[in-house]
């Protein structure tokens, strides 16, 4: 997971290096003094080298919050949002432990032997 992350890492400081932005590849910004994690334009790639004429964000989010404001959408995510907390409270339930904290104990400790001892006379 570790190597995955840094080499993602790598090929992301390498398109800034190269001045290219965000996922638009094929963009490039012709400032000399372009600073890739400080430019207002970040994010905005397309519409920088105009393959989008406007900023789609704004009409999207206005659209996508008055869905969200109609009532069966409300229903829908309540009806979702309770799904999953009742799925993952029965996931939670039917996890099993099998952890015994004397595990974790060197095999030469005061507290292991005194532990083996309480376990001998109990039975366990």
């Amino acid at each position: 997971q570790v190597t995955f992350f840094m080499a993602c890492l790598t090929l992301d400081a390498r398109r800034a290096h190269a001045k290219r932005l965000d996922i638009a590849l094929c963009c490039k910004d012709g400032d000399e003094a372009f600073e890739p994690y400080r430019s207002s334009a970040r994010g905005l790639c397309c519409l920088r080298c105009g393959v989008i004429k406007r900023d789609l964000s704004p009409p999207l989010f206005r659209e996508y919050g008055k869905l969200l404001m109609t009532w069966p959408a409300r229903i829908g995510v309540l009806v979702v949002f309770l799904t999953l907390i009742g799925l993952s409270s029965f996931g939670v339930n039917q996890m099993e432990t099998n952890f015994r904290s004397d595990w974790m104990l060197p095999p030469d400790s005061y507290l292991r032997d005194s532990i083996d001892v309480a376990n001998e006379s109990v039975d366990l």
